[in-house]
């Protein structure tokens, strides 16, 4: 199973040509598939043949077209995949290349992937006389001890 696996998923981004039961014809982009051979596909287009019906004088059987876009195709009504083409070259986007001192000053949403530091603000001093908590609570050496209290006065 390994090695059809690996035959098939060497084609994915490739341009492919599907035939199913009622001939149909669809291409588009090969995507995915699964172990029932459902594939996956986009910017896909249909083309299927009409044939006239008997009672017409003009017999000529002719082909329609249809944009279909991102389309899921069952397996069971495959009968053939043929490959059209390699996978679009991305060549546009690597012109596009910019060089990153240009872009130093754009705008960037904010994300959640790590907090910002948050600095305490820095404390310039006691506050004036008279503001504020009573002196005694703001002075470490008057204010009163916390904790289990003092010791009984035998020790």
């Amino acid at each position: 199973m390994s090695g059809r696996t690996s035959k098939i998923m060497q084609y994915i981004n490739y341009r492919i040509r599907v035939c199913l039961r009622d001939s149909r014809i669809f291409i588009g982009t090969f995507m995915a598939y699964d172990k029932h051979m459902n594939i996956i596909m986009h910017d896909t287009e249909e083309f299927r043949t009409i044939y006239p019906k008997k009672k017409s004088v003009n017999k000529v059987a002719h082909e329609e077209k249809r944009n279909l876009g991102f389309i899921i195709m069952r397996g069971e009504h495959i009968v053939s995949m043929t490959i059209e083409g390699p996978p679009p070259n991305d060549s546009h986007k690597a012109r596009m290349k910019i060089p990153i001192n240009v872009m130093s000053g754009m705008g960037r949403g904010i994300s959640r992937g790590m907090a910002p530091m948050v600095v305490p603000p820095v404390m310039r001093g006691a506050p004036p006389m008279g503001f504020g908590a009573p002196r005694h609570a703001m002075d470490p050496r008057q204010s009163i001890p916390m904790g289990r209290g003092f010791a009984p006065p035998r020790f």
